[in-house]
Parts: C-alpha cells; sequence; structure tokens
C-alpha cells in the first residue's frame, strides 16, 4: 500500500472486470457479473491515490489535532428527538455542519441547570489548527488495548480483534482527554448540570475504563440495531420494486455524514444510546438525583460519538458484513472484510504519514509494525486461490444459497399446504368416527328393542288362551313397532331433503 496507503494493483488485476462494466473490443459493453454494495466497494476499491469520500472525510491529520477545549450547549429534547426519527424520511444530505441545531429557546427552561427532563447537553469539540497529540501517548493507549498477545495474520477471527483494538485504542485516548479537560472545570457542584460534570471529571482510571467500555458495548448494539433496521426497511421496499432505479441502498453518506452531527444518523444513534445506557453504581453514588444521571449520560455519551467515530465507522462497516453473511451474500461479506483491512491500514498509515516527518524512525516504530500486519493479513486472505476465481466461486455459491433458500421456501409452503390438508383429513375422520359412534348406538339400541318386542311377543302367544286374547296384544305391538318405525324413517328422508336445499 505505500506511501501512498493504497495498493491499485490487487483490483486493477482481478477485480475491476468482475466488478465494472467492460469493453469487449468490438464496441460492446459487457455488465459486471455482480450488484455490490456501493459502500463497501467504494471502500474496498482502491483504484487511486486518492482517498474515498469515508476515508478523507473521517480520516485526516485533523483526527489527531490536540483538544483545546469544549464548549456545552442545551438542544430541545422534542425537536431532536424529531430529527433522530427522520432517519426513516430524510437524508443526512440534506444536514451538514451549518444546520442550525434544535438549540433550546423556551424561556421557562434555564439552560444546562437542572431541566434534565427538557434538554440534551451537546458537546463541540475544539481542537488546535497546529498542534498534535502526543504520539508515545497515542501509541501506548494503542498497544495497551491490543489484547492478542500473538498475532495470527490467517486467522480472520484474531485479525478483527486485532484491527478493532487499534480503533478501541485510539478512542480511549481521545475520550480519556475529553474527560481531563472536563476535569479541570470540575470545580463547581451548584446545579445537577455541574454536578454531573464533576462526578464524569473525577473518575478514577478504573472506573473511567469500565464507562469506556460500557458506553462502546451500548453504543455499538444500538448501530447495529439502526442499521439492521434500516437494511431491512430496504430489503422490504426491494422485494415489490424490482425497477434497480427506484430501489434503495444505504449509501457510504448514510454514515459518513455522521461527522456532520447535526443529521439523523448522529441523533438518532446519540439519542437511542443515551436511552438504553445504564449508569452503574460503581461510576459514582447512583442514589443521586436522577437529573444527575441524565445529564452524566448525555455528556458522556457525546462526548464518546465524537471522539470514536472512526472506531463507530469499524464498528459499521462489521454490521454491514456479519448482515450479508447471514443474507448468505458472500460477495459482499468478502468485501466488508477487505474494506475493514483497508479502511483501518489507511487509518493506521495516516498516523504514519502524520508524524513521520517529525519523529524519529525509533519512536515510529509501533505504527509501522502494526501496518506492516495489516499488509500481511491482506496478503493472506487474498493468496489462497485466484482472485477472479475466487469471487466467481463465491458468486456461484451466493447463488446456490439463493437457490436453496427458494428450495426451503418452496418446501415449507408444500409443508403449510400439506399440514392444511392433513387438518382436515382429521377432522373429517373425527367427524364419521363420531357418526359411526351414533350409528352403533342407533343399531344396538334397535336391535335390543327388536329382541324385546320379540320376546314379550312369544312370551304372549305362549301365554294365549281364548279367555285372556292375548294374541291381538301381539298385533298391537306389531302394529305400534311397525308405525313408529314407519314415522322416523319418514323423519329422516324429510330432515335430508331440508339438509340438500340448504
Amino acid at each position: 500500500m505505500g506511501s501512498s496507503e493504497y495498493d491499485t494493483t490487487y483490483y486493477n488485476s482481478y477485480l475491476k472486470s468482475l466488478y465494472e462494466p467492460s469493453s469487449s473490443g468490438n464496441g460492446n459493453t459487457n455488465n459486471a457479473v455482480y450488484h455490490v454494495d456501493t459502500f463497501l466497494f467504494n471502500l474496498a476499491n482502491t483504484t487511486s491515490a486518492t482517498p474515498n469520500k469515508i476515508e478523507s472525510q473521517t480520516i485526516s491529520a485533523n483526527t489527531f489535532k490536540k483538544l483545546n477545549n469544549i464548549t456545552f450547549k442545551s438542544e430541545n429534547l422534542e425537536q431532536a428527538d424529531i430529527r433522530a426519527s427522520e432517519i426513516s424520511t430524510k437524508s443526512d444530505d440534506d444536514y451538514n455542519s451549518t444546520t442550525t441545531i434544535p438549540e433550546t429557546t423556551d424561556p421557562n427552561i434555564i439552560k444546562l441547570k437542572n431541566s434534565a427532563n427538557k434538554e440534551y447537553v451537546r458537546l463541540t469539540l475544539n481542537q488546535s489548527s497546529t498542534e498534535f497529540v502526543d504520539l508515545t501517548a497515542l501509541k501506548q493507549s494503542i498497544t495497551d488495548n491490543i489484547h492478542s498477545n500473538t498475532l495470527d495474520t490467517k486467522s480472520n477471527t484474531k485479525m478483527n480483534e486485532y484491527m478493532r483494538d487499534i480503533f478501541t485504542g485510539t478512542s480511549k485516548y481521545f475520550f480519556k482527554n475529553g474527560v481531563i479537560y472536563i476535569r479541570s472545570i470540575a470545580n463547581d457542584q451548584s446545579t445537577y448540570y455541574l454536578q454531573a460534570i464533576y462526578y464524569l471529571g473525577t473518575l478514577s482510571n478504573s472506573k473511567f475504563n469500565l464507562l469506556f467500555d460500557d458506553i462502546q458495548n451500548t453504543t455499538k448494539i444500538t448501530l447495529y440495531k439502526i442499521v439492521k433496521a434500516k437494511i431491512a426497511e430496504y430489503i422490504n421496499f426491494n422485494k415489490t420494486n424490482k425497477d434497480p432505479k427506484t430501489q434503495k441502498k444505504i449509501t457510504e453518506n448514510f454514515i459518513v455524514n455522521l461527522l456532520n452531527f447535526n443529521g439523523p444518523v448522529y441523533y438518532k444513534l446519540r439519542n437511542d444510546t443515551i436511552k438504553a445506557f445504564t449508569v452503574k453504581s460503581q461510576y459514582f453514588n447512583i442514589a443521586e438525583n436522577q437529573a444527575v444521571i441524565s445529564y452524566f449520560k448525555m455528556i458522556a455519551i457525546d462526548l464518546y460519538i465524537k471522539t470514536s467515530y472512526n472506531l463507530i465507522v469499524y464498528d459499521y462497516i462489521s454490521c454491514l458484513t456479519e448482515t450479508y453473511i447471514e443474507y448468505g451474500d458472500f460477495i459482499n461479506s468478502r468485501l466488508g472484510l477487505l474494506a475493514k483491512v483497508i479502511y483501518t491500514n489507511y487509518f493506521v498509515n495516516k498516523i504514519n504519514t502524520t508524524y513521520k516527518p517529525s519523529q524519529s524512525s525509533e519512536n515510529i516504530q509501533d505504527i509501522v509494525t502494526i501496518v506492516s500486519n495489516l499488509q500481511e493479513y491482506l496478503s493472506n486472505i487474498n493468496s489462497k486461490a485466484k482472485a477472479a476465481d475466487l469471487h466467481i466461486d463465491l458468486h456461484n455459491k451466493s447463488n446456490q444459497v439463493v437457490d436453496k433458500n427458494q428450495t426451503v421456501q418452496s418446501l415449507s409452503k408444500q409443508i403449510r399446504q400439506n399440514q392444511l390438508a392433513m387438518r382436515n383429513v382429521i377432522y373429517n375422520t373425527a367427524t364419521l368416527r363420531k357418526q359411526y359412534k351414533y350409528k352403533m348406538i342407533e343399531l344396538i339400541v334397535l336391535i335390543l328393542t327388536l329382541i324385546i318386542i320379540i320376546t314379550v311377543s312369544c312370551v304372549l302367544l305362549f301365554l294365549d288362551t281364548e279367555t285372556n286374547g292375548f294374541k291381538n296384544y301381539v298385533l298391537y305391538i306389531s302394529g305400534i313397532t311397525v308405525l313408529i318405525i314407519l314415522i322416523l324413517e319418514l323423519a329422516k328422508i324429510i330432515s335430508n331433503i331440508v339438509k340438500k336445499s340448504h
């Protein structure tokens, strides 16, 4: 990737013909074989020495500028929540760094005092125009947060942890600098807002580390929920809108413009994380007034987002990658893997190029080692097969997954239909069994009745004399029995005629 921070050979040699339309030489244009996620594609597409939008807007020399001070403003809670809800209806492109924030204007609210249930606290970090943070301290924070003792550049799992640890260490360092500044102004506890600042600024190292880890986890979970909900929304839309021109997709602006700190993505991430985050007793005495806890959450989480956006971008790429794996899209999931490596490499190389002119080769060596590790990992994941063959195989595998998924859906439909048919058979069988039971009872009653009549008739005939006239009784019984049978049969005939008429 060299001094330009890019490796153009890999893409030009192996991937360009797969993902970009090409001319066959006779005037005809061949279509690309696969429709890829444009965000991941643009990030993994290193065809020039010019950084793409996400790299240029989220990583620059200014990323490592020293913090001068922090200013605090009060935002209208309802209006901020409304802007967060616009994530489903508006794009971050509709907002920029000059967009007016929903500042609190209600004269009945005393800003940044005791109105935590009516306002959000917004932080603005003001950086030095010339001074950079200390490289030694930054490197120490990075290396302290790399958990793996033995690096395995052939393991995707280990390297994912390694790359995320790099961003975690950087984020923790800048978040700590923000807390240190807050510590310098934490000398007044006259209001709930100032008490919250005091508690944040006076955290011990162990409590600070716990707070950072908790905010980091909560923010990541919230980000994943937001992104997956957006993807699901677009997938459902695209199922009924097959025209590529009208289909919806998440563009790189979705996360790049988070840095405007004015659009729906920022407000949604900030507000939802504040609502989801739980303040623990390990930070400070949570028996304090609820307003203190609310202000503490607002300040700490907004500080985290504005000092850790590179880590948030990395988590965003990871979320897209994991989502494509869940959908069985191996092409885009591989692009996500490449995007994570290239984004991390660009970030670390930016540290290298920013500090190299003013540092000795020995002092910059740790950063150079990280760059070498990333390049070795990129080489490993691309050396298992010819890239073009690998991607075509993945393309075919994706098609097979889609076909199998359709087969599974067809089988599921047949199973549901068969289950319905079986339920009908079971119902009909139960009905027939009930009818059979009634017929058996009816038959038994008739047989018993017949036996009784025959027995009685035989006894009467046997006892018959000229004086008692029992023979006449037998005739009466027989006549009544025949009459009853005729009436019952007539009733059945009438009942069947009525049923058929309905």
